[in-house]
């Protein structure tokens, strides 16, 4: 059995998918079976990816990994090449680092041997992303040198664009401010030209923290808010998690408690409903530290244990004692 007019609806999957509708892909395949979207690799492909980018987490990874041997049976290299990145990805959103990093590197062999310079400097960003959960800022940013290298020999606006992005966080992780601002200027630019609407409101998000570190809480809030409508715009559920969760940070710094309060609330709401666990402790650090600013120590430990075991079900303790250190700091409360 096939979909019929299969044809038609690839080509209008691939015209949405161009225009980063992710929302629209959703909802034009929403009904279908997955063992019709089996039946074409590429469709599939799409359906997995688009599931991904409206926080069907779940729902994506199920359909991906059913993908995997039909794609190495009947598709082509780059669909083979794609699905496993799409894998490595699904796998790091829901929490599981260690399968996320060995496929990626599967992927930058793959791309290596077959000159796709797209996917290699996407892999490198991703597995930069990791090196920096491990705390291993050195690799971290050898790796994101190679995406920006990559992406630039490429002339891929996009790729360019999530280096300097993930270059900015860095720097500003390591307290070298006027560098990560010139990175997150060069990313926001990119992202623009290149119509990367995803990427420009994690820029916007993250740089929201570097103004709150350079003490300016008001652009700071007008950044995370700009960052939130954008991704909100184009469906973008991790994204509008984590601007939430900026923007709970922000009302922190300015003793705006229940603000900070509504802010988190709705960001751990949104984590666990994308299954996202990374964003879910990193809220739970927050929450610990609105508990210990309105002298509820009691509930601040429990949201810091639950912190901690998250952290450690993703092995990404020392990420987890940076975020703790990090709010605290970005509060004003140390």
């Amino acid at each position: 059995m096939s979909l019929p007019g299969s044809s038609d609806l690839l080509e209008r999957v691939r015209a949405h998918t161009q225009r980063s509708d992710f929302a629209a892909v959703v909802r034009l395949l929403d009904g279908t079976p997955d063992e019709l979207l089996l039946e074409d690799p590429e469709l599939g492909y799409h359906a997995a990816y688009a599931r991904r980018r409206v926080g069907r987490t779940v729902a994506a990874l199920d359909l991906v990994k059913r993908l995997d041997v039909v794609v190495r049976r009947r598709a082509d290299a780059w669909l083979i090449r794609r699905r496993l990145n799409l894998e490595a990805m699904l796998r790091y959103d829901s929490g599981d680092l260690a399968a996320a990093e060995q496929l990626w590197w599967h992927v930058v062999e793959l791309a290596t041997r077959d000159g796709d310079l797209a996917l290699l400097s996407a892999a490198h960003n991703n597995l930069g992303v990791i090196q920096t959960l491990h705390d291993r800022t050195d690799d971290a940013l050898a790796t994101y040198n190679r995406a920006l290298v990559a992406a630039h020999q490429l002339g891929d606006r996009r790729g360019v664009a999530q280096a300097h992005q993930n270059l900015a966080i860095l720097y500003r992780e390591r307290g070298r401010l006027l560098e990560a601002e010139s990175h997150f200027l060069e990313a926001m630019q990119h992202a623009r030209v290149s119509s990367s609407d995803d990427v420009l409101g994690r820029a916007e998000e993250e740089r929201a923290l570097l103004l709150l570190d350079q003490g300016d809480a008001t652009l700071a809030r007008a950044a995370a808010s700009r960052a939130l409508a954008r991704l909100r715009a184009i469906e973008d559920a991790n994204g509008a998690g984590e601007a939430l969760r900026v923007l709970g940070i922000v009302a922190l710094r300015e003793r705006a408690m229940e603000h900070a309060a509504e802010y988190l609330a709705q960001a751990l709401e949104q984590a666990r409903h994308v299954h996202n666990p990374l964003l879910e402790a990193e809220t739970e650090e927050a929450l610990g530290v609105l508990a210990l600013a309105t002298g509820d120590d009691d509930g601040a430990q429990r949201y810091r244990d639950a912190a901690e075991r998250r952290f450690g079900m993703l092995s990404a303790e020392p990420w987890g004692r940076r975020i703790r250190e990090r709010t605290l700091e970005l509060a004003a409360l140390t």
